[in-house]
């Protein structure tokens, strides 16, 4: 073969594998067993809740460590992780139908309970690296809460809904929540601690921010004058963009890492990542699916571009974990198929 013949393949090899390098997104799979992934933390912690056993557990390198409750409690749901191993969500008692928020440690496996057992309830559904908690809670009205230490906050109404949850907060105190009728009707806000901002919306009735990082950037959905509901983020300006990624598509963007480039959640019960505004699918993007996967929802990801969520195999949820593969960049392509030339030149014949 010719110098002019290699040289002439090598440009073909280049010409076909750049351009789809951008398309290049592979992870490989981890099976976290029976239940759903809630979150994952940079320490690559991950928590986990069994609606079967109605238990949660935090995955820590295939170890599962049960959350603690009190024995009056029977159900027990985590919802959310922080930096140091500490989770929120809520315990239930299904037979008096009263629930409770709580706070986990998991470097000293202990559980503290939120709220008088006598009155209220609440659910804990976002916590920050301080261990303060967002989520809501009755004590005389359904109002969003806050939770700092042992004593709980009321985060007030708003005149455009009667009622209001948090739903998450991050390392400044800012808190996302929503406004609500009973008939649903979510309008989101944004709570820096005096003076809630409505976000913008993309004119449904319908919009909920599911969690916001430390640059003020949120994700959730938005319904469209259509009715149809689309992934949306925020950005710190608080103005919305949309994410979903065809018309007639339904869509939810979950979580996000701390610079908004990676937003998981799931189009058309399939989960989903979006990488610098770009969307994947992630069962499609799996490098080896010897176990026939469908993930239906990515629910976490981390600042390594780990990802958490729920799938099925053979119709069964399983809680899974992905990693990202590492794909030669353009630039490595180009040397190594330029030294591949260099080789034949100084050696073939």
């Amino acid at each position: 073969m010719s110098n002019k013949q290699i040289i002439n393949i090598t440009i073909l090899v280049m010409i076909f594998l750049i351009p789809n390098y951008s398309q290049a997104v592979q992870y490989e799979i981890t099976d976290l067993g029976v239940g759903s992934a809630k979150s994952i933390n940079n320490s690559n912690l991950v928590v986990i809740y069994d609606s079967s056993t109605t238990e949660s557990y935090i995955w820590d390198d295939g170890t599962l460590t049960q959350i603690t409750r009190d024995a009056q409690f029977d159900f027990l749901e985590a919802r959310d992780l922080n930096e140091n191993g500490q989770v929120t969500g809520w315990m239930k008692n299904t037979s008096t139908n009263m629930y409770y928020p709580f706070r986990y440690t998991y470097s000293t496996n202990t559980t503290e309970q939120l709220y008088d057992l006598s009155s209220n309830r609440g659910i804990g559904f976002g916590i920050n690296d301080d261990g303060v908690i967002a989520g809501w809670g009755t004590i005389t009205n359904s109002r969003a809460r806050y939770w700092e230490g042992s004593t709980v906050y009321d985060i007030g109404t708003m005149p455009e809904r009667t009622y209001t949850s948090a739903q998450d907060i991050n390392n400044n105190g800012y808190i996302l929540g929503y406004g609500y009728e009973l008939d649903y009707q979510y309008l989101p806000f944004i709570w820096n601690g005096s003076t809630k901002t409505i976000l913008d919306t993309l004119s449904g009735s319908l919009t909920k921010g599911v969690r916001i990082n430390d640059n003020n950037m949120i994700v959730g959905y938005s319904e469209d004058s259509s009715g149809d509901i689309h992934a949306v983020y925020w950005l710190g300006d608080l103005s919305i963009h949309d994410l979903n990624p065809a018309s007639g598509t339904v869509s939810e963007a979950t979580d996000l890492d701390s610079t908004g480039t990676q937003i998981v959640g799931y189009v058309d019960s399939q989960a989903a990542v979006w990488i610098d505004q770009v969307y994947y699918d992630l069962t499609s993007s799996l490098v080896n699916n010897t176990e026939g996967w469908t993930l239906t929802t990515a629910t976490s990801v981390n600042d390594y571009g780990m990802i958490v969520g729920v799938g099925l195999i053979d119709n069964v949820e399983h809680a899974f974990l992905l990693t990202p593969v590492a794909i030669p960049e353009p630039l490595s392509i180009i040397l190594f198929m330029m030294s591949i030339l260099g080789l034949y030149k100084k050696f073939g014949n």
